[in-house]
């Protein structure tokens, strides 16, 4: 394969990687609009998870008229477990927190998910990366407005709670993000979804088990369902899994990053949620942390074409 076939495939993944991540931060603010209407967090997360196997289901089985190895499928599965307790962790949290502060916890997966590669891969992360995700980690406790609840003195408005749940989504997203770049990544990205969606599915219904017995009006919950099997499953597993072919799990962490951004100004424009001037910095400094990454990336791959041609 050429240099500049490798730079465009880069690309790609890169833009696969951004468009995930702004898809989970709307994904958290459908959710809280879905839940005024009455449903239950648990139930939600079970229908998106459903209907995104449906869905994936019939397109995979048309368009490839194959299912991978037992083997592959229960890693697969065993993946979309910790996305399943990812999204439970996070919509519970959405529910005691704002979006953006929820995310904000959340956030940690970035130096997590490096700190994750570095440990079972022993080698030390990109010094690049390593600054960006410092960067990210500053403009997200800014562009969260956990940054004004400081200065206006404290975290007492906080719930606890909501920071709990949002500290173990940030675990489980980084195991995700860190085993989705390692397992059957040779796989359609599609096939590789539906099998991710089918072990959220089963961690999302050990968690509310009731939906089964009539305690959730299933019907009703289609539309809600519906839209969030699309933007909080669907199109973040495919993007990620384009991603993950070619970029390694801590610059996927980075890239996704801009799902705070998305959160926060979803947050402001569909829920009525607060922005100040410190969200706006931190917001700010989210973006030029993913541009410097980008822009370092592209600076490498640009010396190694030089060098190949010389």
């Amino acid at each position: 394969m050429s240099r500049e076939m490798k730079a465009g495939g880069k690309l790609v993944a890169s833009i696969a990687a951004l468009v995930a991540g702004l898809a989970y931060g709307l994904g958290g603010t459908f959710n809280k609009m879905v839940a005024t209407t009455g449903f239950a967090v648990g139930h939600i997360a079970i229908e998106q998870f459903l209907i995104a196997s449906i869905i994936l289901a019939v397109v995979t089985l048309v368009a490839y008229r194959r299912v991978p190895a037992l083997d592959v499928c229960l890693r697969l599965m065993g993946t979309g477990a910790f996305l399943g307790a990812t999204t439970l962790f996070l919509y519970y949290a959405i529910a005691e927190l704002s979006v953006g502060q929820a995310v904000a916890i959340q956030f940690q997966y970035v130096w997590i998910t490096l700190a994750i590669q570095c440990v079972v891969e022993r080698k030390r992360p990109n010094g690049w990366v390593v600054l960006c995700a410092l960067v990210i980690i500053v403009g997200s406790l800014m562009g969260s407005g956990l940054a004004d609840e400081i200065v206006a003195g404290g975290l007492n408005n906080v719930s606890v709670t909501g920071l709990l749940l949002a500290a173990a989504c940030s675990v489980s997203y980084s195991c995700f993000l860190y085993l989705n770049s390692k397992i059957a990544v040779e796989e359609p990205p599609l096939m590789r979804t539906l099998f991710l969606a089918l072990g959220g599915a089963v961690v999302a219904s050990i968690a509310a088990p009731d939906f089964y017995t009539g305690a959730c009006d299933v019907v009703a919950l289609i539309p809600g369902g519906m839209l969030m099997a699309l933007v909080a499953v669907v199109l973040p597993c495919v993007c990620l899994g384009l991603a993950s072919r070619t970029l390694p799990g801590g610059l996927v962490a980075v890239l996704t990053a801009d799902e705070l951004p998305g959160a926060v100004f979803s947050g402001w424009l569909l829920l009525g949620e607060a922005i100040t001037p410190l969200i706006i910095v931190g917001v700010v400094l989210i973006c030029a942390g993913i541009v410097v990454s980008e822009a370092k990336g592209k600076l490498v791959s640009a010396r190694e074409a030089v060098d190949g041609s010389n």
